[in-house]
């Protein structure tokens, strides 16, 4: 009786363990299959890049950024969209990608910045990330620039100076004579 308990604990231990491990494995495997989420650092005044990264891609896929930007024509006119030479990053084994996207130099403004590639289901995905480029302030004047006072009043002494040399010179002449 006893080795029949024991058979049986055994058996229920082994039922237990082999559900926790499907449970285990079914939690792994995401369905539906996880979104794409994108996400980039905060951009300083001037920038020059935009450092991000994209999660849920299928692993080894490629993912292609494409930054684009509002120019205005010359003259009258709708604005129309100028898009810059894409960057492809391909996904690693945990559907991540590091990314650096180089931003123009001197052009500010609203910029899109879209995603194109695979899920880990195989479908198609393509998500966009608005980000703002601002030039950086003017830094405000501290302290006083008084040079031009500085000038004025150096050639106002000079000039002071020459006067009253002329005038010593002057009055030798008279008292010698």
């Amino acid at each position: 009786m006893r080795r029949s308990l024991v058979r049986l604990a055994v058996i229920a231990c082994g039922a237990l363990a082999a559900m926790s491990g499907a449970a285990v494995t079914s939690a792994q495997q995401s369905y539906p299959p996880r979104e794409v989420i994108i996400t980039t650092q905060a951009l300083g005044c001037n920038a020059t890049q935009v450092i991000g990264t994209i999660d849920g891609a299928a692993a080894g896929s490629q993912v292609t950024l494409q930054l684009i930007r509002p120019v205005v024509k010359a003259g009258f006119g709708p604005l129309k969209q100028q898009t810059d030479a894409p960057v492809v990053v391909t996904a690693n084994a945990a559907n991540h990608a590091d990314f650096i996207v180089p931003l123009p130099a001197g052009v500010y403004g609203t910029f899109t910045l879209t995603a194109t590639g695979l899920k880990s289901d195989q479908s198609k995905f393509s998500i966009s990330s608005t980000l703002n480029v601002t030039p950086c302030p003017d830094l405000p004047k501290t302290g006083n620039d008084n040079v031009q006072q500085l000038v004025t009043i150096g050639g106002l002494a000079l000039l002071g100076g020459i006067f009253l040399v002329v005038l010593a010179l002057r009055r030798r002449q008279i008292q010698e004579a």
